[in-house]
Formats: C-alpha cells, sequence, structure tokens
C-alpha cells in the first residue's frame, strides 16, 4: 500500500445519496396529488447517475487500460440512464 491519500468517495457517495433522497421525497409530498407519471423515476434516474458520473472523477482507475481513457466504466454506464431520466422528466413535463 501507498502513502498517496485518497478522497473518501463511499462518504460522498452516502451523502449524495441522502441528499437526492431527501429531494426526491420533498418532490413526490408536493405532487403527491397531481403526480405526472414518470417524473420521479426520471429525477430519480437523472440526479443519482449523475452523482455517480461526477463522482467517479474522484476515484482510482480499476483497470490498467482505463488510464489512457477520459471516461471511466462506471461513467460510460451512467450516461444511458442520465439520457433516460432526461427522457421521462421531458415527457414527464410535456403539456399534453
Amino acid at each position: 500500500m501507498d502513502a498517496i491519500p485518497r478522497h473518501a468517495v463511499q462518504l460522498y457517495e452516502a451523502l449524495a445519496y441522502g441528499i437526492i433522497f431527501i429531494l426526491l421525497i420533498l418532490v413526490y409530498r408536493r405532487n403527491e396529488s397531481g403526480s405526472r407519471h414518470g417524473m420521479l423515476l426520471g429525477l430519480f434516474l437523472v440526479s443519482v447517475f449523475s452523482a455517480r458520473f461526477l463522482l467517479e472523477f474522484l476515484k482510482t482507475r480499476q483497470a490498467a487500460y482505463e488510464a489512457s481513457r477520459m471516461l471511466s466504466v462506471g461513467q460510460w454506464l451512467s450516461v444511458p440512464f442520465v439520457a433516460l431520466g432526461l427522457i421521462l422528466l421531458a415527457r414527464a413535463t410535456a403539456p399534453s
């Protein structure tokens, strides 16, 4: 083990997920009566996977082949879920 200090990304993730949970509860309670289909799921997907995407920059690379890439595997796996969340949010907020 080397003496290089690292970020406690697990703690950052836990804090981010806690904040997202509170945000989702507030949105749910506010829109409980007139909830639009897909809005809460879209907000969940965008917020969780955006947080994951950003926090991946603080993590050390898990494999040698990732060192030469601009984005990690976790970031590439987050992109489709953010896109799906944005689609759900757009459909939920579009006038019918």
